[in-house]
């Protein structure tokens, strides 16, 4: 049996995360941030998964309401291994490092980084 629960963007554009549970594993696809939130606001609910197994991550494409949080993500989840495209993992690497400035400019001097 497969168990579906949607961890963001339930209801919206933003912070897209949406976990797939197999038996004893499952998939967390997409790891986004809501970029018109700052802070913990942004981010997926990932306490939802607090007690599941997350053996994988998987990104669908490199947009930031779909890759924003994955730094997030790999700490909150370290064994999980991430599968993109090879393209994605081009363009994400460009968009959290540019996403990362924004949130420094947004939050000014009492700036504490999500990542």
């Amino acid at each position: 049996m497969i168990q579906y629960c949607s961890v963001g963007a339930a209801e919206g554009i933003g912070a897209s995360a949406h976990y797939l549970q197999f038996d004893r594993w499952g998939v967390l696809l997409d790891a986004g941030s809501d970029p018109t939130a700052n802070g913990v606001e942004a981010l997926p609910d990932y306490e939802l998964l607090e007690e599941r197994p997350v053996s994988a991550l998987a990104l669908t494409h490199a947009h930031l309401d779909h890759i924003g949080s994955l730094p997030v993500a790999i700490r909150r989840f370290p064994h999980a291994r991430v599968y993109m495209t090879p393209a994605t993992a081009e363009l994400t690497d460009q968009l959290l490092y540019h996403y990362l400035q924004v949130q420094r400019k947004r939050g000014g001097k009492d700036f504490i980084p999500l990542y």
